[in-house]
């Protein structure tokens, strides 16, 4: 630890501590220690095909843009969806969930002090942010609103996980469909045309129904909105991934959908090489990245289907890594089918693809 003076634009200065990090920046995949490859000017493992989002690896597939430091002490509230309101906050956030470092007040305290010396003449355009915890993005009423309890960041990555929003309030709208996970992580949530379908895991790894009990549970993380009327399209061949994507958001932008805001997409047919999970305290998406063990007794279920015949219904929403979406990708996608119980169940996806002939929904105009 060495100790540095810095200069603020008032030619006020300040005592901060500066600690250069030792650890290496390794050339591989942080998620499965694959090789990564360049693909379109994006990094991605050529072994488990996700594109990379660290800061040294990945950093030309990043999902953020990086404000600067000026000013950060009368920017708040921090991070990409404002849910940290204070400079000390942020610092022992982003000190735990980047580098895994508990930070002391003194520590903290330091930071700041570093942070605040940046501090100069606000432009007088500045806006502050709203706190996006919970929110209905506004739109023309012609047009889908999203509605969003939580986000994929401070339910999943921050642990706040409590209960938001009562499903029975949210399946009592007309035509709502949306997809979530129920409070302290223990399922998830898929609701088309205001149906639930809610599912569970339960001490022996199987999946059980709780529909039935919908409208008591509460939703830690929730998203979606009414939709009316949908237009339908054929898919032509089998889309996964990249070209998937590709293909909602031409069809979305020729139908007159609003495409620079999160808009919702049904698609029914065939599907296969399916990988799917259900929640149970713990996610394994967040921890396969963050390389972290999930905890005993917060074990989801996983499963791969080489054929699966099931309804998705997905939320698309670009640069939205980590708020509405798990990085990588621009869809949060949830499926519903029948298990070998008959019982009609939903699961988060992880990866899929779209066999021929399925037919994708689109909100109408």
């Amino acid at each position: 630890m060495k100790s540095q003076r810095e200069q603020n634009p008032s030619g006020n200065t300040v005592e901060a501590n500066v600690k250069k990090s030792e650890k290496p920046c390794q050339p591989a995949c942080p998620v499965c220690g694959g090789s990564l490859i360049d693909i379109r000017a994006k990094l991605q493992c050529s072994k488990c095909h996700r594109i990379c989002e660290t800061c040294c690896e990945g950093g030309r597939g990043y999902r953020f843009r990086t404000s600067m430091l000026r000013n950060v002490e009368k920017t708040g509230p921090y991070f990409h969806d404002g849910l940290v309101s204070t400079l000390s906050d942020a610092v022992r956030v982003m000190a735990k969930i980047q580098l895994d470092n508990e930070l002391d007040s003194q520590q903290i305290q330091s930071i700041v002090a570093f942070l605040t010396s940046l501090t100069g003449e606000v432009p007088a355009n500045y806006a502050n942010p709203r706190s996006a915890s919970e929110t209905s993005i506004s739109q023309p009423s012609s047009e889908f609103q999203l509605v969003q309890y939580g986000s994929m960041h401070e339910t999943i990555g921050m642990q706040n996980h409590q209960g938001r929003v009562l499903l029975g309030e949210v399946i009592g709208r007309q035509n709502f469909y949306g997809v979530g996970a129920l409070e302290k992580l223990q399922g998830e949530i898929t609701i088309i045309d205001s149906k639930p379908i809610v599912t569970s895991v339960i001490a022996d790894g199987a999946l059980v129904s709780r529909s039935d009990e919908a409208s008591k549970l509460q939703a830690t993380l929730l998203l979606g909105g009414e939709v009316p009327r949908w237009t339908s399209v054929t898919i032509p061949s089998e889309l996964s991934g990249e070209a998937l994507e590709s293909f909602i958001l031409l069809n979305a932008e020729r139908l007159g959908v609003l495409t620079d805001r999160p808009f919702p997409f049904l698609i029914d047919g065939a599907f296969s090489m399916v990988r799917l999970h259900v929640i149970h305290g713990a996610c394994p998406v967040h921890a396969r990245t963050r390389n972290k063990p999930i905890p005993q007794g917060q074990q989801p279920f996983e499963h791969e289907f080489a054929k699966l015949d099931g309804q998705l219904l997905g939320i698309f929403a670009r640069n939205a890594a980590g708020k509405l979406t798990h990085p990588g990708t621009s869809m949060h996608t949830h499926m519903v089918y029948s298990n070998e119980t008959a019982q009609q169940v939903t699961g988060h996806l992880e990866a899929f693809r779209v066999d021929s002939s399925s037919t994708l929904r689109l909100p109408a105009k």
